[in-house]
């Protein structure tokens, strides 16, 4: 039998993880989606769509 093993957002444990962060394997939904530690090396950074996310809402171009 199948389970469902979503996981949920670290910030918002009532909404499902829709992004997950490479380098730390922690959850996060769409809204609280947040680089843990900008100023440090990540070798994903060129490919995470969590890192882009929260550039374009810093520079205003995010749906918040």
């Amino acid at each position: 039998m199948e389970t469902d093993t979503m996981e949920t957002c670290v910030n918002h444990p009532d909404e499902p993880a829709s992004l997950v962060c490479m380098k730390y394997q922690v959850p996060f939904c769409a809204r609280s989606a947040r680089c843990r530690d900008p100023r440090l090396y990540c070798k994903y950074r060129s490919a995470c769509p969590i890192w882009f996310i929260a550039r374009d809402r810093e520079n205003g171009w995010g749906d918040e």
